[in-house]
């Protein structure tokens, strides 16, 4: 019995590598901080994130070819949606004192740890 698998998307891939960008061309135009990174550090974050925006691109590629008949905004749903997720879950997580984070990473941990064993892993 064969399985077809589905090419996985890239768009957050993509959007990481445009972020990078992003970071390295502002830390270009404000000028090194304080600290060894300088131009160099810069240079190589953008060109990590040039690798990763091609390689999402070639991933959204490979995805749509293999499902012509989906549209973009079908096909990305999912990842658009978990990135709005994540995005507005981050700020959220920034702004709760430190023992409370402690606190949830330690009782999300003990779940995860859990849900593992009752799987029987």
């Amino acid at each position: 019995m064969e399985v077809k698998t589905q090419p996985r998307l890239g768009i957050l891939v993509s959007l990481t590598g445009v972020g990078l960008i992003g970071l390295a061309v502002a830390r270009l135009v404000i000028g090194p901080g304080p600290g060894p990174g300088g131009p160099l550090l810069a240079v190589t974050v953008g060109a990590t994130g040039a690798v990763l925006t091609l390689w999402g691109a070639g991933r959204l590629r490979r995805a749509k070819a293999a499902r012509p008949g989906v549209s973009w905004w079908r096909l990305l749903r999912g990842e658009l949606a978990t990135f709005a997720v994540a995005a507005a879950l981050l700020p959220a997580g920034a702004a709760i004192p430190q023992g409370e984070r402690d606190g949830f990473m330690r009782a999300a941990r003990e779940w995860f740890e859990l849900i593992h064993v009752a799987r029987g892993h």
